[in-house]
């Protein structure tokens, strides 16, 4: 073919044919709409917070967040967040009512700007994590069916989301963490071979979101050690929970999860030190503590046994 042919329909069939399905392609990725910055402002307030474990302000810039824009979900969808890490910190169902409260607040006013703004995505993230959170919290408490019901509510409606705004960093947290913990427990059911095993993409996502999600990192990063440590990837459980406790010194969750890889590799004089630290620390604090207090002295214990000192694992 000659070069003048070649490039006429080149110009008038070729090129116009890739563009419309450029721009086809970027009008089904539609683009995340932004928040309104002061609500994400005292949204990154709140889980600073939270991971700091001030958690009565943690929970007052989720209220400001309800003051300020009592018909968004974001408010209650925050608080329930917070009240559910207070809980989960202390080993009590002490804030049971108001965070089901909350959590169903979130839920609602989310259905009902799916009517009025269906296009308003961040409402219904902000719904589909209040009812995952109340799925997270009853998988605690080995409430099975209750979890399974808000936790895959939750999930259906995160993966809506994505099916609009794959851009949606946020979204892939719910998701991401259902599918691990799904997959790990459908890992031990034999007799269910069909079942696909979703642990490697999973664990994949979280750490996408760790890195790019707005207000689901520090999330992720919980959820992860976690998973290392169920994983037996203890390498990488160490050096998350080390990166996370120079953004939170005094975090107990990332220096428990620091002492349990320590454990992992059989660093037990490292690990022993660091448990040493934190019962001196639990202990001081009283008896709202006294969840954390058992947890860190059976660590301490269990440290003890490997190195065969069983007077001081017995002591414990």
């Amino acid at each position: 073919m000659k070069q003048p042919l070649r490039r006429f329909l080149l110009c008038q069939f070729v090129i116009p044919s890739l563009l419309m399905n450029l721009v086809s392609s970027l009008s089904v990725n539609a683009a995340v709409p932004a928040l309104p910055a002061e609500l994400g402002t005292l949204a990154q307030k709140s889980i600073e917070e939270v991971y700091h474990q001030n958690f009565p302000q943690a929970a007052a810039y989720a209220k400001a967040i309800i003051k300020k824009y009592p018909d968004n979900p974001a408010g209650y969808f925050f608080l329930g967040g917070v009240l559910n890490s207070q809980m989960e910190y202390l080993g009590s169902e002490k804030y049971e009512n108001d965070f089901y409260s909350v959590c169903e607040q979130a839920v609602t006013l989310g259905d009902k700007l799916a009517v009025s703004r269906p296009d308003d995505v961040w409402a219904q993230f902000f719904a589909a994590g209040a009812s995952g959170i109340m799925g997270a919290y009853e998988s605690r408490y080995d409430k099975i069916v209750t979890a399974f019901k808000h936790g895959w509510g939750g999930v259906k409606m995160l993966k809506d989301i994505l099916a609009k705004y794959p851009d949606m960093i946020d979204a892939q947290y719910g998701v991401a963490y259902y599918d691990y913990w799904r997959s790990s427990m459908i890992s031990n059911l034999w007799w269910m071979p069909s079942v696909q095993d979703r642990r490697a993409p999973a664990i994949v996502g979280l750490n996408d979101v760790m890195w790019h999600g707005t207000f689901t990192r520090e999330a992720s990063a919980a959820a992860l050690v976690d998973i290392y440590y169920n994983e037996s990837r203890f390498k990488e459980m160490l050096a998350l929970s080390e990166k996370m406790l120079v953004r939170f010194p005094e975090s107990q969750l990332f220096r428990i999860a620091r002492a349990k890889a320590l454990i992992g590799l059989w660093q037990l004089d490292k690990s022993e030190s660091e448990l040493h630290v934190l019962c001196d620390k639990i202990d001081k604090t009283g008896f709202e503590s006294a969840y954390n207090s058992v947890l860190v002295h059976c660590l301490l214990q269990k440290t003890y046994f490997m190195q065969k000192r069983f007077g001081e694992a017995s002591h414990e």
